[in-house]
């Protein structure tokens, strides 16, 4: 199991190369997040305002919650 912070998740997002890569050899059953990261992500997404990204975020959080 691992479990991503907040910082890995926006690499994700942005599509950070090497975040890509482990993420491409992880089952997502492998993966979890923190409900600190779930309410950084979710914070973030109403700061910006910003329907893709919410839409992003909002499958993401459904694939690993």
């Amino acid at each position: 199991m691992y479990m991503f912070d907040t910082n890995t998740v926006s690499h994700l997002f942005r599509q950070h190369p090497q975040v890509l890569n482990v993420m491409e050899k992880l089952p997502p059953s492998a993966v979890c997040i923190s409900s600190v990261t779930e309410a950084e992500l979710l914070y973030g997404v109403a700061k910006r305002r910003n329907k893709a990204l919410q839409s992003m975020v909002e499958a993401f959080l459904a694939a690993v919650t």
